[in-house]
């Protein structure tokens, strides 16, 4: 288990790459498993459990399908297991670290709260691991990762918008 943190301080520091993670689909059900979990939480504040669980499900299935296209486009199908692994691992981070600064905020915004100071440096953190991530498991230049991230992003949200607008704030 501490081997396994220090691989995922490895990635959050971009020492370590989703190369150095086990090629393991039992590690990988795991990983996934996990980060369903600790998503609910925050998606269960803005609807019920089932319609939270349905859309970490979407979530997941989105995640996998548009990493499966990218490998399969980079001729890199033999990564799949890896990239997951690693990027449902830091997703688990990140959504542990992030639910309770948001929910802090709740809807109580109020502006110079350092709150929204620190929900914007892991952002940035979170969205430049998955660029790391990106970048390493598809073997290509930083500008297509970050254009890739970008591209996940906006397709996860219109997705998730369309299917469950009670998510949308």
């Amino acid at each position: 288990m501490n081997s396994f943190l220090k691989l995922l301080l490895g990635v959050l520091v971009f020492n370590k790459g989703p190369q150095d993670f086990p090629y393991s689909i039992t590690l990988m059900r795991i990983c996934l498993l996990v980060y369903f979990v600790t998503g609910l939480p925050s998606v269960m504040t803005h609807a019920s459990l089932e319609k939270a669980m349905l859309a970490m499900a979407l979530d997941i299935m989105l995640l996998m399908l548009f990493v499966y296209i990218c490998l399969q486009a980079f001729s890199k199908s033999a990564r799949f297991i890896q990239t997951i692994t690693s990027l449902a691992f830091v997703g688990v981070f990140f959504q542990i670290v992030m639910y309770p600064l948001v929910a802090e905020i709740g809807v109580d915004v109020k502006q110079g709260d350092p709150t929204l100071g620190l929900i914007l440096l892991v952002a940035i953190w979170m969205f430049s691991v998955y660029v790391f991530i990106f970048k390493e498991s598809f073997s290509i230049r930083l500008p297509a990762a970050i254009g890739l991230v970008i591209c996940y992003g906006f397709m996860s949200q219109i997705i998730s918008g369309l299917l469950f607008p009670e998510l949308i704030q």
